[in-house]
C-alpha cells in the first residue's frame, strides 16, 4: 500500500512500486491512452512449468483532472490506485 511506480506511455517502461511480478519482461502496448481512451499495458511469460503468466495495468487516461485512476492485475492480486 502507498507504494509509487511510474510508467512511460510510449514505451511502456515501468518503474518501481507493488504492480506485477514479470519486471525482467518486455512490456506490450496495447492501447497509448488519451483523453478518450485507458492506457492498457500487459506483461507476458511462461513459468517454468509451462504455464502462461500475464500482468495488466490499465491507466484511465480520459477521467478529467490530474490524478487517473488505475487498475492493474499481477501475479493474481488486484491494484487499484491513482496516477498523478
Amino acid at each position: 500500500m502507498f507504494q509509487r511506480f511510474s510508467i512511460d506511455r510510449r514505451t511502456a517502461e515501468k518503474v518501481g512500486g507493488p504492480v506485477g511480478h514479470l519486471q525482467d519482461e518486455p512490456a506490450r502496448i496495447l492501447a497509448k491512452g488519451d483523453e478518450d481512451n485507458s492506457l492498457v499495458v500487459f506483461w507476458v511469460a511462461h513459468s517454468y512449468v509451462g504455464a502462461g503468466l500475464l500482468d495488466v495495468l490499465r491507466v484511465d487516461e480520459f477521467v478529467p483532472g490530474v490524478k487517473k485512476p488505475f487498475t492493474a492485475l499481477g501475479g493474481g492480486t488486484i491494484y487499484t490506485g491513482l496516477c498523478e
